[in-house]
């Protein structure tokens, strides 16, 4: 067995392991009472385990590499913040993932043949998940554990996503295949419109308007990429400081469709969190408080959360690596619809992340290393 066999091997064998962990937390309830609370570690250790068997990191330590050097040193920074503040350590996987994840995203490389097994797997689990285990999960209300009606929509929105790759590899060829694409889409909207679940319609209208009505136009242009990029990262704090601004108003109205309040106890959240915030801002002020605005501790809001729990550091330092990483991913998506296609949905996840935090949790780190591969996969292998 020669090195690159090996080396494919253990690639999918720790993804497939990942997948297989997301799809019993979510398909399984006493699998994700029991595993909820180590996810983040398991996530760390397979994130570890592929960039070890992807990149020569004992030698690039030997040559001073700056971005290990980098990526070691906030990582660092982030630990020894939560030691300062006396947090829970569960919030330091949230956010050492997340830039761990980024960083290691351009050197695991995998094959097309690789990313069609992958998604090939999101599809499976998607129509087991809409055929047999959704109607009896919701038709009955057998479950009620933490997979709610949100959750359960967001779920099957990003999963849902991830499987239209596998969809787009045949379609080039095959043009009936359109015709299931659209069925997915009827049903996923659908779907997410029943639970009125905001998260997920945000997600497909992102989506649907990046990649269908755009058709990636803004990848075309460096200029329209980085604002868009920007609006995505920085703008959700201009959206969290406008929001929070404009609650305490006492402004409010009902959301057509959804039935809900446009502000409905976010503002609250928010604004909580910066009392406790300007106090703490460069290490920020961890898990180790009980707030009063909400029944769990949630920031709602993914950017938000890391620069409240980890200060403005850890925040500036993520955010350098992040626009360094995505802004190589332009041409790419410029020269390939697959490559696009997963680009729109990282956005699209962006933006739901405005108002949550599921670009960053931890139970959908495999999507987020997934999609990541996508851009960066060797499609002439």
């Amino acid at each position: 067995m020669n090195s690159n066999t090996r080396k494919n091997i253990i690639n999918m064998t720790v993804i497939i392991a990942l997948f297989m962990c997301y799809t019993l937390k979510f398909l399984l309830p006493s699998f994700y009472a029991a595993t909820d609370k180590y996810f983040g570690l398991l996530v760390f250790f397979c994130e570890s385990a592929l960039l070890v068997n992807n990149f020569n990191v004992f030698k690039a330590l030997k040559e001073r590499d700056k971005e290990l050097i980098y990526i070691g040193l906030l990582i660092l920074i982030i630990f020894v913040n939560l030691l300062l503040v006396k947090s829970g350590f569960g919030a330091f996987f949230t956010a050492a993932n997340f830039a761990f994840i980024i960083y290691s995203s351009d050197k695991i490389i995998l094959t097309k043949k690789q990313i069609t097994l992958l998604s090939g797997l999101y599809l499976a689990m998607l129509l087991y998940w809409l055929i047999f285990l959704y109607p009896a999960y919701f038709g009955s209300y057998y479950a009620s554990f933490a997979l709610n009606t949100n959750g359960a929509a967001t779920f099957t929105t990003y999963t849902a996503l991830c499987a239209l790759i596998f969809l787009y590899i045949f379609h080039k060829d095959n043009d009936w295949i359109e015709f299931p694409i659209v069925l997915l889409f009827v049903r996923i909207i659908r779907l997410a419109l029943w639970h009125r679940a905001r998260g997920a319609f945000i997600i497909l209208t992102c989506f649907i308007f990046f990649f269908y009505i755009l058709k990636g136009a803004f990848t075309r242009s460096k200029k329209a990429y980085t604002v868009l990029l920007s609006l995505a990262t920085f703008g959700s704090l201009v959206f969290v400081t406008f929001y929070t601004l404009l609650g305490k108003t006492g402004f409010n109205m009902q959301l057509p469709i959804f039935y809900k309040n446009i502000f409905s106890g976010r503002e609250n959240i928010w604004y909580e969190f910066f009392t406790y915030f300007r106090h703490k801002p460069l290490t920020g002020i961890g898990t180790n408080l009980t707030i009063e605005s909400f029944f769990e501790f949630n920031v709602h809001n993914a950017m938000y959360d890391i620069l409240v729990i980890h200060g403005v550091i850890v925040f500036i330092m993520t955010m350098i690596l992040l626009f360094k990483r995505f802004l190589a991913f332009r041409e790419k998506a410029c020269e390939n619809k697959i490559v696009l296609l997963a680009v729109c949905v990282l956005f699209s996840m962006f933006f739901e992340s405005f108002i949550d935090v599921d670009l960053i949790w931890a139970d959908y780190s495999v999507n987020l290393i997934f999609l990541l591969a996508v851009i960066n996969a060797k499609y002439d292998e």
